[in-house]
């Protein structure tokens, strides 16, 4: 079951993040990020190949969408209905959490001026700029 995979994948990217002291939000942000995005990697490149570029991009684009209001929102919703009460984030998650959103709002914008200043066409050079930007982010 895919919850069960889930499930063991999360929890098994947490305990080596403890192992090697590294913290848990930079785990979720760098391996369980990556782990997760890559079937739709995969599937982009697939389009791609085929000359669709406005449905690889579209992909990437709703995969991200879905992932942030119905991988966020739905259990977060069921943890409300199941308990009671709001899911508060620890303050100091809160001023981790607060930066990296800010980057998600800065990479979009960076995203979208660069497919603009390419005139919209997927070009290598903009291949180059979007793992250049990945790359510091990473750092």
């Amino acid at each position: 079951c895919i919850c069960i995979a889930s499930f063991l994948m999360v929890d098994a990217t947490a305990r080596i993040g403890h192992i090697l002291a590294i913290d848990d939000l930079v785990m979720g942000l760098l391996f369980l990020a990556a782990g997760t995005s890559i079937p739709d990697a995969l599937g982009s490149i697939a389009v791609a190949k085929q000359g669709e570029g406005d449905m690889a991009v579209a992909n990437a684009l709703g995969s991200n969408v879905f992932d942030i209001l119905i991988g966020l929102g739905m259990p977060w919703f069921l943890y409300a209905l199941a308990s009671g009460r709001p899911l508060a984030f620890e303050d100091e998650a809160f001023d981790k959490f607060k930066y990296d959103v800010l980057i998600l709002v800065i990479v979009l914008a960076l995203f979208v001026g660069s497919l603009a200043t390419c005139r919209w066409q997927l070009t290598r050079t903009l291949g180059v700029v979007l793992l250049s930007m990945y790359a510091v982010y990473v750092v």
